[in-house]
């Protein structure tokens, strides 16, 4: 049950339960008990099932025993998962004074980054985490910075003369970090800076002790071209406030008292302070206000001392895949006025590249910048010195964009293109045994469920409740048709009330607090790729055009359908087991009979929201669980972006819904369910027919009267033929 990449998912007992991570004691013991009742070995005539029984049972008296001890194994399992759990980590120990979510945070962010194999992994490895090897301790990172002067170039003084652009100075600070026991970490470094020629380099060493959970000890020192030594003290107060105090020498200025802290105001707001005492001329007084959102992040800063100024910082994602933001940065002070203005392309971990355009009282540069794992390069240009000078701003501002976008689309998209196509397939072969064995597994466990899950079916058939006629697991771009709406992206062959777009669900929103416009998503398989192997991003977004997705909608899908065809050739010739699976039986299985039916939630008539199920019948799934784990489903395509979708009927009228891998929803009452017309609902009422949930007499939803006449009438008697076939589909 762990997530792609190695990265451990800690919803995954969650996931067979089906419960949600903040279910009660009560909660876990009824699920349990509903599913050991069908999956205790006693209960199997047979030695097949016997077997396949006693695997799934034993999976659930592990989840059973972990998720009910509330105080004790399920808080280290909600923090560290199952790899926590076996190597008997304890959260009361390695607290630190965080909250669960931000050690949950913190757990994943390191497992993502050692799945990787990326430099990064030591310098957020959490305290003795169960991971041990060197290559995980060590981390590098740096800043690169080479300013340069094209003035010269745009406007020569001698047009007979060509001028190249001019390096005016550079700045390197590369630094390794080595994460030691007990959460020490040492550090070492160069700060180099260079101006026309002249320059120097200091060597930086820094050594991180943590003395408690609560308190910590940093010292540094820098000698070379600048020498100084500092000693800060941090203290943990409690999950939203903590505070340093630190004392700094510098043998030409003196001594120096820096006071900081840092408070977390509510979910989105965060503050820090700062005040410094010295040395020679260096007082002053700092204030940060900090707004984290979904898809945006708002910096606002006041310096009071030598320094003295008012900054603003604004970032937001452009796209619902986050992989395009908006950048924006303005500052006035005693040094002057300057204003910035970019955007950046997320490439795939935690690399990027960007452009802006920087204009203050120096003049108007364009600023290229790019990072990868860890070290990150500045490149700015110096185009002209007159900031009234709007030819070249405007210039700078628009046929720099273009430049950066052709060379990304004409260029770098397809090299990428291939080496994800290459590196999908590669890992998929890597796998190819523990996937063929998870579907043996999947497909075993729906044998076990389906008599349970057709009953309930037929059960609500009869009273015109919620039937689920068909669903269907796995890669977007690979799923079969479920209805003919699904046979492609541009919604042919219906005419359901809303747009194609809306099939792939809305964007999931699992970015971690903190992060500046949300966490990079996968997208998998070979049409689409993990942070690995430079992922395009989990969702596309809207095709509308109203986003930056939607300009580039239209190439990006010609790209998905060229990887998918490739992916089909490969699948076709029998080298790659299938990127979906029928989940008919496990949802089936799933739907619930609630005594207090929910209120609706959505329009009458535009979604199942205004439409109740008169037998009351439910289907919930929660929000941050994997639907690879839920029983009688697994993972098709590990590190790939999966959806669920599911065509059922509610009083006898045939509906569509789509829900992306941690996607809450909750049936018939989730606002993502798209009433179906035409031949996608007649196909939806045949394959009822067919299974033998509604009368053979039941009318097409395109002929007259509907489908929503003779779906309260008893189902005919060969319903129980057999004749249902979703077993079938891995």
């Amino acid at each position: 049950m762990d997530g792609a990449e190695g990265v451990v998912d800690t919803m995954g007992y969650y996931a067979l339960l089906n419960i949600s991570p903040e279910a009660s004691e009560e909660e876990v013991r009824r699920a349990y008990r509903e599913r050991v009742q069908i999956m205790h070995p006693d209960k199997q005539p047979d030695d097949a099932n016997r077997t396949v029984a006693s695997e799934a049972f034993l999976k659930l008296q592990e989840a059973y025993e972990v998720l009910v001890d509330t105080e004790g194994k399920r808080v280290t399992y909600d923090v560290y998962g199952k790899q926590g759990l076996d190597a008997g980590l304890d959260v009361a120990v390695y607290e630190g004074g965080m909250s669960r979510e931000q050690q949950r945070a913190e757990w994943a962010e390191f497992q993502r980054h050692s799945a990787q194999g990326g430099t990064e992994g030591a310098q957020r490895r959490p305290r003795d985490g169960p991971t041990a090897g060197i290559g995980d301790r060590i981390a590098s990172r740096g800043i690169y910075v080479v300013k340069m002067d094209a003035t010269s170039l745009l406007a020569p003084y001698d047009r007979g003369v060509t001028v190249l652009p001019e390096v005016v100075s550079t700045l390197s600070n590369p630094s390794t970090t080595w994460a030691l026991s007990n959460g020490d970490q040492a550090s070492f470094g160069i700060h180099s800076v260079m101006k026309r020629g002249v320059g120097g380099s200091s060597f930086v060493a820094g050594y991180h002790r943590a003395l408690t959970p609560l308190d910590s000890l940093d010292a540094s020192a820098m000698i070379g071209l600048q020498t100084m030594f500092a000693l800060t003290s941090t203290r943990q107060f409690n999950e939203t406030v903590n505070a340093s105090v630190g004392l700094s020498y510098q043998p030409e200025a003196g001594v120096g008292l820096q006071i900081g802290s840092n408070t977390q105001l509510s979910k989105r707001w965060s503050g820090d302070g700062a005040l410094m005492l010295g040395p020679q001329n260096a007082h002053g007084v700092g204030l940060t206000l900090t707004r984290t959102g979904e898809t945006s992040k708002f910096v606002f800063k006041v310096d009071l001392g030598m320094a003295a100024g008012v900054s603003i910082r604004y970032a937001v994602a452009l796209d619902a895949a986050r992989k395009w933001t908006l950048r924006a940065h303005g500052k006035f002070g005693l040094q002057g006025i300057e204003a910035e203005a970019g955007v950046s392309r997320k490439l795939r971990g935690t690399s990027f590249a960007g452009y802006a355009v920087n204009v203050n009282i120096g003049g108007v540069s364009a600023k290229l910048s790019g990072s990868v794992r860890g070290q990150q390069v500045q490149v700015p240009v110096l185009l002209t010195h007159d900031i009234r000078d709007w030819r070249v701003i405007a210039g700078a501002t628009i046929a720099g964009p273009l430049a950066v976008a052709a060379v990304h689309f004409t260029l770098v998209a397809p090299l990428m293109r291939r080496h994800r196509i290459r590196e999908a397939m590669k890992r998929r072969k890597e796998g190819l045994v523990e996937i063929r064995r998870a579907l043996d597994a999947a497909l075993a466990s729906q044998r076990l469920l389906h008599p349970v899950g057709f009953r309930r079916a037929a059960k609500a058939a009869s009273q015109g409740g919620l039937v689920i006629v068909e669903a269907v697991y796995g890669c977007p771009g690979v799923l079969p048709q479920v209805c003919a709406r699904l046979a492609a992206e541009g919604g042919e062959g219906g005419s359901a009330s809303q747009p194609a777009a809306n099939e792939t669900g809305p964007p999931e929103s699992d970015a971690p607090a903190g992060s500046e416009v949300g966490e990079d998503r996968r997208e998998g398989g070979a049409s689409r790729d993990d942070e690995d192997s430079g992922s395009d991003g989990e969702d596309s977004g809207s095709d509308d055009g109203s986003t930056l997705s939607g300009v580039y909608g239209r190439s990006k899908r010609a790209a998905r359908a060229a990887e998918a065809q490739a992916e089909a050739a490969l699948t076709a010739a029998g080298e790659l087991p299938p990127q979906w699976l029928d989940v008919t039986d496990a949802v089936r299985f799933m739907v619930k009979l609630d005594a207090k039916p929910s209120p609706a939630a959505g329009p009458s008539g535009s979604s199942p929201g205004g439409r109740d199920g008169s037998g009351g019948e439910t289907l919930r799934l929660h929000a941050g669980v994997h639907k690879s784990g839920l029983m009688g489903f697994c993972d098709v395509a590990p590190g790939a972006e999966k959806v669920l979708r599911i065509a059922y009927l509610l009083q006898g009228e045939p509906f569509l819904v789509s829900v992306g891998e941690t996607q809450v929803a909750e049936l018939p009452h989730s606002p993502q369910g798209l009433p179906l017309h035409g031949s996608d609902a007649d196909h939806v009422i045949v394959r009822a027919k067919e299974q033998g949930l509604l009368p053979s007499s039941t009318p097409a939803a395109s002929s007259p009267g509907g489908a929503s006449q003779g779906s309260g009438s008893s189902p005919s008697a060969d319903r129980q033929t057999g004749t249902h076939d979703s077993t079938s589909g891995g």
